[in-house]
This record gives C-alpha cells, structure tokens and sequence, in this order.
C-alpha cells in the first residue's frame, strides 16, 4: 500500500516537472517578445496572476454539480458522493485522503451552500450525521401565478357586514354599538 503510495508520488512528481519545464519556456518565450516590443518592459511588472483554470471555464464546477443533482431526482446525493463524481469529471487527483477531505470542504461545500441559499437546492441531514449531507435539487420554486397570488389581500369565505348592515343578524351588535359610543 505505502510503495503504491510512493509510486503514484514520483508519478506526480514527474508531470510536475514537465509541467515547470514547458511554463518556464512559455514565459521565456515571452520574455523575449515583450524584450522585442518594448525593452524598457521588466518582464516581472505584470506580478503573478493565480488565475483559477481548475475546472474550466467560469462555472463549470457549480453546472457540474448542478447537472449531478438534477440527474438525481428524485433522490439525493450524499456529499461525499458528489465530491468523488466532481474529481472524477475533471480528472483531480489527491495524494491524501486530507487532501480530498479539504477539496469537499473548500470546494464541494461552498457550492452547495451557496445553492442553498439561493434556494436551488435542498438539504437534509442523515440520522447520527453531523450537519447537512445530503442534497436534492429543488429549493422553493416560485412561478408568476404563485407570486402574484401571494400579493393579493386574501379573501374570507362569508365576509362580515359593514357596521349598521344586518345588525339583526350580529347578537353582539348592541355590544358594538354601545361600545363606540362609549369612546365618543
């Protein structure tokens, strides 16, 4: 287990050295067009840009997650369970189990929190879990009708009479009556 472990380092450590090696020639390469263009340039002016390229495009991660949920219905996904179909699609690879345990928490979480809280998603907590760990897609979902509903006054089924109207009818409308004018 531990030699499986050591292999799968040195093969990591190796596409991290072809990794620099192509880098360094890009930036040299470009070292020397901006030398070409403007030489009063240093080439370090621009600093270092950590752009985040992990999962492509801007969004990828969030409609991965979002796609895995919908596909789901009507069940739900166990966090864990979302975490391991995320690094399989984009191909992530954790040299511990740390490392994919801080992945789900970094990464995994923080979208899934943000979906609730914008009610795209619902979570629920298994029974002897700490916290929420299970995800289903659908929060509260509004439609025109349902808002537009909402907005108007809510009408009762018998409305009562207007004051001084069918006064026979009410056994307590001396009460009323008598009441006000007690105020005037």
């Amino acid at each position: 287990m531990l030699a499986g472990e050591l292999a799968r380092f040195d093969e990591r450590i190796e596409k991290l050295r072809a990794l620099r090696a192509s880098t360094s020639e890009r930036i040299q390469a470009l070292d020397r067009t901006l030398a070409r263009l403007d030489a009063r340039v240093a080439p370090t002016a621009g600093g270092v840009v950590r752009a985040n390229t992990r999962f492509g495009r801007r969004g990828a991660f969030t409609a991965f997650i979002v796609e895995q949920l919908q596909r789901a219905l009507p069940e739900a996904l166990d966090t864990v369970e979302i975490a391991q179909r995320c690094a399989a699609h984009f191909g992530l690879t954790f040299d511990t189990k740390r490392d994919f345990l801080v992945f789900q928490k970094r990464d995994v979480k923080l979208v899934l929190r943000t979906l609730r809280e914008a009610n795209r998603i619902q979570s629920t907590r298994q029974p002897g879990r700490y916290g929420p760990n299970l995800w289903r897609w659908g929060g509260k979902q509004f439609d025109l009708r349902s808002l537009l509903t909402a907005q108007q006054p809510r009408r009762t089924r018998s409305p009562e009479p207007a004051h001084g109207v069918d006064d026979d009818a009410n056994p307590h409308a001396d009460d009323a009556h008598a009441s006000r004018a007690g105020d005037r």
